[in-house]
């Protein structure tokens, strides 16, 4: 007679029930405990309760993801503990049910333990659910002028039926793919310890195998980046942090349908797994043939990389690194051989041809990443291909607020430059070229360096990168000038383009003391115009230009932060001596005291040196301690003559280095005895400073 492969028994699944009962219980309680009964507990506190229901019902819960993840675990390791041993497994298949009848009885078991305190769960909070919101505000404008993403944010309902709704669903759903991971593991292991890391191992090994790939390829191929669509894909390659992690993974319809099809699939392999799997091979850590050695070469990837990380050095001594690869891998299939084969006696003729094996695949891996055989650090896209590109690009960011896109409206939120005009594409593909010719070697800088990230959208795969580059790099490129001086870069970084200029502050504040210009309303408008013509007409050699800018032009705004209420953010704009446009305004308006102090404003310059040869040394320690603390920096000279102290007044840098100027302002009218300290390089310091530093 033939037997249908759905087939269920009543029997099996009461008496599972039975023993088992304390699983779905424990697990419900704790699911109570941690979750309901805080909820309850700040029930009457909106803003409390919406800063744990946020988390809770978009899985950033840290208990709820750990009861996802060990349950179902758990409840598969239970319901088929039987296989684990051979009068147990013998007696099972004794009794007159098919193994398929035995299969699907004891799944549906293990499914109902995993399920049910979800749903219970669910069904609570449903009960429980009503508007919560982060804000208080009558409408989406109020105290802020106009509408943005965060006052939308702080108006929705976090706990609504709908959001638990979702989360029942995305939690069965996680659950569901655990479970089916942890049978699959208990029908190929051959005991209850294994069986449990290895449903643990299974259910991270997507994500945990191309987050290692990574490792490799980021530290010997020039410029590799792990993009966000590669890191989303990565991350949602195993279905517990696809559907955990929602600040990198937003769960989709397809993304469901193939997490689904995918348990189905597996559910479909297990079962053939178990419909062939031998009673006598209990003892064995896994019981098919291939499984074993599978996973020592798992372990011994693992271990060798993990080995490499600790020992990883830079360019000069990648042997280290080598030897921590050599060394890591042959400790770690040692003992992956010891733990699959369940013996110590792991040193024969087969284990050597099986470590000899993964020895060649391992070698031309690295060989083919070490030697560049794709040629992936050499490659630089047909522009006539790209239709934008994205560059994260520091190189002005660090000297000058000013450049952070993620502040304008055409800027992007993860504070990429966004370029559309073929000249600049090309312009940037040239510049790409540049830094790939320069440092050949594929070196980073010995010394800080800058952050100079690509990302090319072309027709078929887009192109990232992401380098190290040295700040003097970019003074000599023209590329980079090109691109600095473009209308669609200036246009960029225009103050009228700034995304929140509403009814905040709007001063000017003076390098050289700490009282302020302010700019009042019925004055914006004209100001902010002087100040981007200004910026279009400024060269790429004025905005390098160390020398300490005259002042800072500052825009505060509220920004609403969900949980938090209202801040005060705002942006600093350089004003620099060039800034013609400007100045004149202020000049005319206001006035230019404070932002061109005179030799006769200052009372004495003290300037301090240290050792060039101790520079990074003496900075370092200047972070913490004032220069007359100094044990590097000491004081060499007391400047009072005029001209010398004009000299100071306007060329001084803002950047420390080998000299420090403090200068100390007499009290008048515009100053009141400030002391404010600026620097010098070696090689930009006054005639009457050289040989100070020694």
């Amino acid at each position: 007679m033939k037997t249908s492969y759905f087939s269920l028994s009543a029997p099996i699944i009461k008496e599972n029930f039975r023993r088992f009962w304390a699983l779905p219980a424990i697990a419900f309680l704790t699911y109570l405990i941690s979750g309901i009964i805080p909820i309850l507990a700040n029930y009457r506190h909106g803003r409390g309760l919406a800063l744990f229901i946020n988390p809770l019902l978009n899985q950033a819960y840290p208990i709820y993801k750990i009861l996802s993840l060990l349950v179902p675990v758990i409840a598969a390791s239970l319901v088929f503990r039987y296989l684990y041993s051979r009068s147990s497994a013998t007696i099972m298949h004794a009794l007159p049910f098919t193994r398929s009848r035995l299969f699907n009885s004891n799944l549906l078991s293990g499914l109902l333990f995993s399920v049910l305190p979800v749903l219970l769960t669910g069904l609570i909070l449903l009960a429980l659910a009503k508007p919560v919101h982060f804000g208080k505000a009558a409408s989406y404008t109020d105290e802020m002028g106009s509408i943005n993403e965060n006052a939308i944010l702080s108006h929705i309902n976090v706990f609504s039926h709908n959001m638990v709704l979702c989360w029942i669903g995305q939690t069965l759903l996680a659950v569901l793919c655990v479970y089916v991971i942890s049978v699959f593991a208990a029908v190929i292991s051959g005991s209850g310890i294994i069986q449990f890391f290895a449903a643990i191992g299974f259910n991270f090994l997507g994500t945990a195998f191309m987050t290692t790939l990574t490792y490799y390829f980021s530290t010997f191929l020039f410029g590799y980046v792990t993009g966000e669509k590669l890191q989303e894909l990565i991350t949602s390659l195993s279905p517990f942090t696809g559907l955990t992690n929602q600040m990198i993974v937003k769960p989709s319809p397809p993304l469901v349908i193939a997490y689904l099809a995918g348990s189905l699939a597996l559910v479909v392999l297990s079962s053939v797994l178990y419909h062939k799997r031998r009673l006598e091979r209990t003892k064995k850590a896994f019981v098919f043939r291939g499984m074993d050695t599978a996973i020592c070469y798992l372990l011994t990837f693992f271990g060798m990389t993990l080995a490499g990380l600790v020992l990883f050095s830079d360019q000069n001594a990648k042997w280290i690194t080598y030897a921590g690869f050599i060394g890591g891998g042959l400790v770690s299939f040692i003992l992956g051989r010891m733990v699959v084969k369940k013996t110590l006696y792991v040193f024969s003729l087969p284990a050597l041809k099986c470590f000899a094996a993964y020895a060649a695949i391992a070698i031309i891996f690295l060989c083919v990443l070490i030697f560049d055989l794709t040629g992936y650090t050499d490659r630089v896209p047909d522009v006539s291909q790209v239709s934008k590109v994205a560059v994260d690009d520091s190189t002005l960011r660090n000297s000058d607020a000013r450049f952070d896109p993620s502040y304008y409206r055409d800027g992007s939120k993860m504070a990429l430059e966004i370029y559309r005009s073929p000249e600049n594409i090309q312009a940037i593909a040239k510049l790409h070229q540049a830094i790939i010719s320069n440092y050949a070697d594929k070196k980073t800088p010995e010394s800080g360096g800058v952050v100079f990230g690509l990302h090319y959208y072309r027709d078929g795969a887009d192109l990232e990168r992401s380098y190290v580059v040295d700040e003097d790099f970019f003074r000599d490129s023209s590329a980079y000038k090109k691109v600095y001086e473009s209308h669609e870069y200036k246009d960029l970084y225009r103050a009228g383009n700034l995304k929140k200029l509403g009814k905040g502050e709007l001063s000017v504040y003076s390098s050289f003391n700490y009282s302020d210009i302010e700019i009042r309303e019925n004055e914006r408008e004209e100001f902010l115009k002087c100040l981007d013509a200004d910026f279009l007409d400024r060269t790429y050699e004025e905005q390098l230009n160390k020398k300490r800018p005259c002042g800072s032009v500052y825009l505060s705004f509220k920004n609403l932060i969900p949980g938090s209420g209202y801040t005060v953010d705002g942006i600093n704009l350089n004003l620099l001596d060039s800034d013609t446009h400007t100045l004149q305004w202020l000049s005319q308006h206001k006035s230019l005291r404070s932002l061109q102090p005179t030799a006769d404003d200052v009372k004495e310059i003290q300037v301090y040196a240290c050792d060039p040869a101790k520079k990074d040394q003496a900075l370092d320690e200047l972070n913490m301690l004032e220069p007359k603390y100094s044990s590097y920096f000491k004081k060499t000279a007391t400047l009072t003559d005029k001209k010398q102290i004009q000299t100071v007044l306007d060329t001084c840098e803002t950047n420390p280095d080998v000299f420090i100027c403090e200068i100390t302002f007499k009290q008048n009218k515009v100053f009141d005895g400030e002391t404010i300290a600026f620097y010098y390089g070696q090689d930009s310091a006054p005639s009457f400073l050289e040989g100070l530093a020694k």
